[in-house]
């Protein structure tokens, strides 16, 4: 019922209307048609809604699944189909990764084992 049809009505209407509105509501709990409704969040859900909002999510999220697994098949083909680097840039760049920032920091590490080694007698 809209606001602007309650504010015409009279005490009279308004008392009907409201006791026909109870009489709907006690045929649906006599019948069964009710159902308990919960609060989460801002919003308010019943089983059945709640059901189907979870199912609508669950659809969503196995389209996301779907569509980053043909990307990712996608850009493995890219991958696969690209002239591969040259093998010496792809060895000086592990190597450079591998070797010691300092070198002669790891000599002195050497050092400093061997004089905190328990001298043997």
């Amino acid at each position: 019922m809209e606001m602007s049809a309650i504010k015409n009505m009279s005490r009279s209407e308004l008392l009907s209307s409201i006791s026909a509105r109870k009489n709907e509501i006690a045929e649906k709990l006599q019948k069964g048609e009710t159902q308990e409704s919960f609060e989460i969040g801002g919003s308010s859900f019943t089983n059945s809604e709640w059901d189907k909002l979870i199912s609508k999510v669950d659809s969503q999220i196995d389209e996301i699944k779907e569509e980053q697994k043909l990307r990712k098949e996608k850009q493995e083909e890219q991958q696969e189909a690209a002239p591969a680097a040259e093998p010496e840039e792809q060895q000086e760049t592990e190597s450079a990764e591998e070797a010691p920032a300092d070198p002669e920091a790891e000599p002195a590490a050497e050092n400093q084992a061997e004089e905190t080694a328990p001298e043997e007698k």
